[in-house]
């Protein structure tokens, strides 16, 4: 659980910078 929605916040943060 802890590991799969930690993946999901680095993913959505890293499309976050690349569309900054």
């Amino acid at each position: 659980m802890s590991g799969e929605k930690k993946s999901r916040h680095v993913m959505y943060k890293k499309t976050s910078r690349d569309k900054a």
